[in-house]
């Protein structure tokens, strides 16, 4: 078997990223008939079909899904060797693309980089937020370094490192009468304003109520929790949150511990195999510093 193109593994890799040749020749600004024809050489070189039609979407066959694991790698490799001799090129320290969840972006993160900046301003770091699935998707095209999610997250491909966990807190407007700590009914009494629903914390959130014998209905389902936080300091509802988005709520919003509690769980994730990048080590030593027991 001849040695494989870098080049067509990647036309490879977009083609199941995206379902398409045609989306994958938009993304790599290249023809259709060129895109046929990388993939029509790669499967000669390897001697099995990799693509198969499933529907309207062009899949990969078995070999294919074997190919995708090696292809990454390869893929991530020679990002890193680029990476590496671009430092060399610039002098500078390096770059490090971040993926994050909402909510650790807006209220954890910007202590994270304050404190890189404080004792490394010649590194860049880009910032990029989105669902857990999606951060996670994206990390392991090698569109991030590394990220921060909430767990659970589909862990083929990707090392995990947990971060921290905190007690989600169920939150009121300010001057409700309320119990020492609260239960799925309790906090059903009241209309729900929640997270998106394709969240982790969402769907934690929901088998929270749902454990205890409750579907939640709510009224709102927002992709901020400042939105969330506004509407419960306007009387509108209830909700839940993590203890770090409501820390400075004095006066304006009742929290209370949920019974029983709601462990939210964050962590680092980053692709297995990853070569080592003493930039990479220390990005993670700053989120490390959020860790909690």
């Amino acid at each position: 078997m001849r040695s494989l193109n870098p080049d067509q593994l990647r036309t490879f890799l977009a083609v199941v990223e995206t379902g398409s040749l045609s989306a994958a020749a938009r993304r790599l600004n290249l023809t259709q008939p060129a895109i046929s024809l990388q993939i029509r050489e790669l499967e000669a070189r390897t001697g099995v079909p990799l693509l198969e039609r499933l529907g309207r979407r062009t899949a990969p066959t078995a070999a294919g899904e074997t190919l995708v694991v090696h292809a990454r790698r390869i893929a991530a490799e020679i990002d890193a060797a680029l990476e590496a001799m671009r430092r060399h090129r610039d002098g500078a320290l390096g770059r490090v693309r971040l993926g994050a969840g909402l909510s650790f972006a807006t209220y954890l993160l910007p202590v994270v980089l304050k404190r890189l900046r404080a004792t490394r301003p010649d590194l860049e770091v880009t910032v990029a937020v989105g669902t857990a699935e999606d951060i996670a998707r994206r990390l392991l095209a090698n569109d991030f370094d590394l990220a921060v999610v909430t767990l659970p997250v589909d862990d083929r491909g990707l090392d995990v490192e947990l971060l921290r966990q905190d007690s989600a807190l169920a939150v009121f407007p300010a001057g409700t009468p309320l119990p020492d700590a609260v239960t799925p009914q309790d906090v059903a009494r009241f209309p729900l304003i929640l997270d998106e629903r394709r969240s982790r914390v969402a769907l934690s959130t929901t088998a929270w109520f749902e454990a205890g014998g409750v579907r939640p209905k709510p009224i709102m389902e927002l992709g901020s929790f400042t939105a969330i936080r506004s509407m419960v300091e306007a009387g509108l509802g209830a909700s839940i949150m993590m203890p770090d988005l409501v820390a400075d709520s004095a006066g304006r919003l009742e929290t209370r511990p949920l019974d029983p509690p709601l462990v939210i769980r964050l962590a680092i994730i980053q692709r297995q195999g990853q070569p080592h990048d003493p930039v990479l080590d220390l990005a993670r030593a700053a989120l490390r510093t959020l860790a909690t027991a």
